[in-house]
């Protein structure tokens, strides 16, 4: 049994009031909104390189304590010492539970789309005929429970996979008229003619390369003179998953057919679960530390950190997109949006916000071809 102690007080003390009870004993305290579950809560979101965020103009400070005799006389020193001698104080018993059990009971199996369904690893999987990724995610993140998890996989799922890309055969014709050249891909909507063995105009104009990508939804100029829409794709050669955490993102990818996978993170920890889950699901990862020098190119770049690393990274990132290539990034809140956009127009790659979900965003873009 443990012994949960609640005081709730102002930001200006919230702090402290957690720093004396560490002291006195507790074996963890957290600071949530006293208003929390009501109109009046409010969101906070902090993360590195930020500036330091205001709590909650009423905090609640929660501590857990080894039950002892004197927790009461240890608590009410604490208020008298900080000035707190009008503050509520809730004490509260937790009992025992199968932890390990308990967290567990929290994760469900995720369904992304018909294609790819995440299941944790003490789970069956629902739908046996779709990819099913089996994740524990240990101590790392990503579970695929989180917005910006959900829209990567999302955009995986679409883009990754050549039996899921619309590639007609050749000398056939879409919509509007016009004729592909044998070996090379159709024309897109509304005509034009494609060059023998590669991808359709890119933005601004252009001809792609073998084996590579064109730009997301991409508009050039096919041989009619009629301006095009790029939507085909080829298979995926490499990918490179930035800040890797569980291995979600990278094993999903490899599930659904990029040929070979890189996942960097900063925590050992990470590394070793993204390993773990790699095993578990069969596919093979690079796995490296971000100290490591990185000096290949890769067809996709995706990282899903949060805005003021992704902006810090931007030179970095920028140049591990192989020419043709999309870098897609997410953990950014939309109000940010603009401010990692503009981080990467001065990396010549220009991004727009692809998805958004729960007031997250998914920005995308591709390097060209130059």
């Amino acid at each position: 049994m443990w012994c949960s102690v609640a005081i709730e007080t102002d930001a200006l003390h919230a702090e402290e009031l957690s720093d004396a009870l560490l002291e006195q004993g507790a074996f963890s305290v957290s600071v949530e909104d006293a208003a929390e579950n009501t109109e009046r809560e409010t969101p906070q979101f902090g993360e590195p390189g930020c500036s330091s965020i205001p709590l909650w103009d009423r905090s609640r400070v929660v501590a857990l304590f080894d039950p002892v005799d004197y927790l009461a006389n240890r608590v009410s020193a604490v208020i008298a010492h900080i000035g707190l001698e009008d503050a509520v104080v809730e004490l509260s018993e937790v009992a025992e539970q199968d932890w390990v059990r308990l967290t567990q009971s929290q994760f469900e199996p995720i369904c992304i789309n018909d294609r790819l369904w995440i299941v944790p690893s003490w789970h069956e999987a629902p739908d046996p005929a779709a990819i099913n990724l089996a994740l524990d995610p240990g101590l790392a993140f990503g579970t695929g429970s989180h917005p910006t998890t959900h829209l990567c996989l999302d955009w995986l799922c679409r883009y990754v996979g050549e039996e899921h890309i619309p590639h007609p055969p050749p000398n056939h014709p879409r919509e509007g008229g016009g004729a592909g050249r044998i070996g090379c891909l159709s024309p897109l909507e509304g005509g034009g003619v494609g060059r023998i063995g590669c991808l359709p105009p890119l933005e601004g104009g252009g001809v792609g390369r073998i084996g590579c990508l064109p730009p997301l939804q991409g508009e050039g100029w096919g041989g009619d003179g009629v301006k095009h829409v790029a939507r085909t794709f080829a298979t995926i050669n490499n990918l490179l998953d930035y800040g890797c955490g569980s291995g979600i993102l990278g094993i999903a990818a490899a599930k659904l057919g990029a040929v070979a996978v890189t996942g960097v993170d900063i925590d050992e920890r990470a590394l070793e679960a993204a390993a773990d889950n790699a095993a578990r699901n069969q596919v093979t990862l690079r796995l490296l530390h971000s100290s490591a020098r990185l000096t290949e190119s890769f067809d996709i770049v995706i990282a899903n950190i949060l805005t003021n690393p992704l902006c810090v990274l931007a030179p970095l990132l920028a140049t591990r997109v192989a020419p043709g290539g999309f870098l897609v990034l997410a953990g950014v809140l939309e109000s940010q949006s603009q401010q990692v956009i503009e981080a990467y127009q001065s990396q010549q790659i220009n991004l727009k916000v692809g998805a958004e979900k729960e007031g997250w965003v998914r920005l995308e873009g591709a390097r060209s071809w130059k």
